[in-house]
């Protein structure tokens, strides 16, 4: 199974993947890049009306 990396970089802070995660498709890591992303997107949003 191919394993893909996944960095994060929030402004200048670079956080590189060591381990990485083995998925069975490109399609199915791409889905968990997709989720992840929004899931630190609503973590880092402001709460209320914004």
């Amino acid at each position: 199974m191919p394993r893909f990396y996944f960095d994060v970089r929030e402004g200048a802070r670079f956080v590189p993947d060591e381990v990485g995660v083995t998925f069975d498709s490109f399609e199915a890591a791409e889905r968990e890049a997709a989720e992840t992303a929004a899931e630190i997107r609503r973590d880092r949003l402001p709460t209320g009306d914004a």
